[in-house]
């Protein structure tokens, strides 16, 4: 219904995710995520593990995110 639950909670989610989107693109996303703005972690951009410590990738993994992230892709 117009003006219902819903649709409220709806324009209070949409709302907030403008803020955070706002505040993010005011500071850097990693500093958002430095701060710990995704979840209780915080990961300093300094003080990760890297790409390397994320996954090993069996011989012959391909996934063309990789190289269109890389800017390897055309």
């Amino acid at each position: 219904a117009p003006g219902g639950f819903i649709q409220q909670r709806a324009n209070r989610v949409l709302g907030e995710a403008v803020e955070l989107l706002e505040r993010i693109g005011e500071q850097s996303l990693l500093t958002a995520i430095a701060e710990g703005t995704f979840g209780i972690m915080k990961r300093p951009a300094d003080r990760g593990k890297g790409r390397d410590g994320v996954a090993r990738h069996e011989e012959g993994y391909y996934n063309p995110a990789t190289e269109i992230l890389e800017g390897s892709a055309a």
